[in-house]
Order: structure tokens, then C-alpha cells, then sequence
């Protein structure tokens, strides 16, 4: 549910940035790649110490696995919605389908393997 709430607040934010970007001439794959890569350092903290309470300063991999996993996360939500565009010419259809993809491999990944709790 954590993950939720803060998936909710960066896809608002997500979302806001992604529609001004295109309002002032970006193309849909630049606009989107650029207005997720805003929201990343909020959604980095809140993740870890609110969603996943992997609390801490973490191993010394913690930083570069979850660039690795929000890079993964940004091409693909980016490419998603560039073709959902190109198939059905609606931007906000195509938005809000690319996230959820987007969103679903972004849990595994920081669930599984970013902020994975060490075994006691």
C-alpha cells in the first residue's frame, strides 16, 4: 500500500511535469523521459525508508541498484508510452498504461533486489 501512495504522488507529479514539457514543444519520448527522471529523488527516499523501511544507509550497491532499476523503469515506461501513442493517438491512455507497466516492474525490482532486507 506504501509503494501505492508514493507511486500515486509521483505519477501526480509524473503526469503534471510530463503535460507542461508538452505544452512547451518536447516531443512524447524526450517529455517523458525527462519528467520521470524529476520525481526520482523523492521516490527514492520515500521507497526506502517509508515503503520498504529498508531504513539505514544501506550496502554501498544500494544507490547504483536503484539507478540501474529506475533507468530500466524510465526506458521502459517511455518506450510503452511512445508506441501506446503511435497505436491509439491518445497521450493520456497511453500515459496512464505505461506507468502501470512501468510501475509493476519498478515494485519487483525494488522489492526483490534494491532494498531486498538481509536475512537475520
Amino acid at each position: 500500500m506504501r509503494f501505492c501512495v508514493v507511486g500515486g504522488i509521483s505519477a501526480g507529479a509524473d503526469y503534471l511535469i510530463y503535460r507542461l514539457l508538452l505544452r512547451l514543444g518536447l516531443g512524447t519520448l524526450p517529455a517523458k523521459a525527462c519528467s520521470m527522471c524529476v520525481v526520482l529523488a523523492f521516490a527514492y527516499a520515500a521507497n526506502k525508508h517509508w515503503s520498504f523501511r529498508a531504513g539505514g544507509t544501506g550496502d554501498r550497491w544500494e544507490m547504483a541498484r536503484f539507478a540501474l532499476c529506475q533507468a530500466v523503469n524510465i526506458a521502459l515506461n517511455a518506450l510503452v508510452n511512445h508506441l501506446l501513442v503511435a497505436l491509439t493517438s491518445s497521450v493520456n491512455l497511453s500515459f496512464v498504461l505505461a506507468t502501470g507497466v512501468a510501475a509493476a516492474a519498478n515494485f519487483l525490482l525494488q522489492r526483490y533486489w534494491v532494498f531486498k532486507r538481509k536475512e537475520q
